[in-house]
This record gives structure tokens, C-alpha cells and sequence, in this order.
């Protein structure tokens, strides 16, 4: 029996791509039948408030306000200081805000109420906090148990390898497909802990080899020569752009291939 591996790193691009979405050269031949991922290692340096997350909207019963915080890497204190700030920033009087057992705690001088953002986004920083969103107009928020983190997960997902499927990837998010593997970025963190604290918003290096393999049928007419790898978060969103300044994430992918001997 034969094996092969493909090894791709997000570094090997010149010049560098936003590594959400690459596009690499390989060589996938007639005498492969299957391909799997089977180890990764990411260097994950995202700030939690980052182009993405730091818009939330809130609205009164006659305006809606978009809430922006600056970019930057927060823990439970700076956050309330920064969302505090911005919010009594928009003019509508003096917010008032406390932080108590991992939960968030508002009171509005008018009635105001956190709405859906309509931006194609993962996590805002609204959801961070755990306020709850459309629960109506009110001057008090009691948020539910906060995490600071942006993901939790990032999916490893390619279309081309997945086109010949016959049983295709299924999720209860349908913006979630093709996925060749998943990273758990905060895995068998202990939540509430002191190191979790600190572990879900700090840049971090995460790896991890693969088993069971998922591996995906190829035939022989169906020859690769690019592959696109895009990373999304845990709501199928691309993640935030290294040009955009809110840090960036790294990669190396492991492939292993099968040749036709093979059965699998």
C-alpha cells in the first residue's frame, strides 16, 4: 500500500494572501483515490474585538445606533470600560454598567434595545457580553454568562476536494459545508477558570493530528492542480483580514493520500 502526504502552509505564499481563503498549487494525480486532513498547526493571533466583532447596534423607539469599539486584544475589565465609553458616547445620557460573576449588567437612561447585526459577521462584541438581542425595548440588561472569545472554532473547509461527493457535509448552520476538518480554539479550556480568563482572548498556538481521518473519495478523472483552503468561524463567516490590522492567523495543513490500491 502507498501513502502520501501534502504538506500546505499558509507562509509559503508569496506575496501573502489574507489566509482566510488560499489558493495553493498541488498535484493531485490519477493514482490518488483519497485524500484526508490529518494534522494542523495554527499559530491563532486574532484580537476578540477585531473589524468584525467591534460593531454592534442598539436602537431606542425612534433611531438606531451603531456601537463601534476600538481594535484591540480585551479581558472582562477593559471591555466594560470600552463598551461604557462608546455608549455614552452616542448622547443619550449617562450609561451605567457592572460586571459580576462573568456577567454583564446595564442600565440605559432611555429604554434602548440590542438588535441583529446586519453585517455579514460571527460573534459582535453584543454577543460577547451575552446581551440578548430583539428582547425589547428596556432601560435594564442583564447579560448571560460572557466569553470573550471571537470563536470558539474554526472550520477548514475546501470546495474542490469535496466535489465528487456522494454523502456531503450537513449542519445545523447551513453556511457550514465541505469542511476537511475543525479547530477548537479554546479546546479543554475549563470555563470560568482563571486561565480561561486570559487563554480565550490571547494570541495562542494550536495543534493537533487527526483520528479518525475523514477522507474523500477522488476518480481518476478528476485531477487537482489548485486547491482553495478557507477558514470560517463557528457561524460559517470568514474570518477578520490580516490587512485590516486585528492581527492574523498562520497555518500548516497536513494532507494524506491513498492510492488506488487502497480501500478506505
Amino acid at each position: 500500500m502507498s501513502r502520501g502526504n501534502i504538506y500546505l502552509s499558509s507562509q509559503d505564499k508569496t506575496p501573502r494572501e489574507d489566509e482566510q481563503l488560499i489558493r495553493f498549487d498541488v498535484n493531485l494525480q490519477d493514482d490518488i483515490n483519497g485524500v484526508a486532513l490529518s494534522s494542523y498547526d495554527f499559530v491563532y493571533g486574532f484580537c476578540n474585538i477585531n473589524s468584525l466583532s467591534k460593531n454592534g447596534f442598539i436602537q431606542t423607539a425612534t433611531q438606531t445606533y451603531p456601537v463601534t469599539l476600538d481594535v484591540g486584544f480585551y479581558d472582562y475589565a477593559e471591555l466594560l470600560t470600552e463598551m461604557l465609553a462608546k455608549l455614552n458616547a452616542l448622547g443619550l445620557g449617562v450609561f451605567l454598567m457592572s460586571f459580576t460573576d462573568n456577567i454583564y449588567s446595564l442600565i440605559s437612561p432611555v429604554p434602548i434595545e440590542f438588535i441583529e447585526n446586519p453585517l455579514p459577521v460571527g460573534r459582535d462584541w453584543v454577543d460577547m457580553a451575552n446581551f440578548q438581542k430583539q428582547a425589547g425595548l428596556s432601560t435594564s440588561h442583564i447579560g448571560g454568562t460572557a466569553n470573550l472569545a471571537y470563536t470558539d472554532a474554526i472550520y477548514i473547509t475546501c470546495d474542490e476536494l469535496h466535489r465528487r461527493q456522494n454523502i456531503f457535509d450537513t449542519s445545523s448552520n447551513q453556511n457550514i459545508a465541505n469542511v476537511l476538518g475543525v479547530v477548537y480554539v479554546n479546546k479543554d479550556k475549563e470555563m470560568l477558570s482563571d486561565k480561561v480568563i486570559e487563554d480565550v482572548m490571547r494570541p495562542k498556538h494550536i495543534t493537533d493530528r487527526l483520528n479518525p481521518l475523514k477522507w474523500i473519495s477522488k476518480d481518476n478523472n478528476n485531477n487537482f492542480r489548485v486547491i482553495t483552503i478557507r477558514l470560517v468561524d463557528e457561524r460559517g463567516f470568514e474570518l477578520p483580514k490580516r490587512t485590516d490590522g486585528c492581527g492574523s492567523i498562520k497555518y500548516t495543513l497536513e494532507l494524506q493520500t491513498k492510492a488506488n490500491d487502497q480501500r478506505f
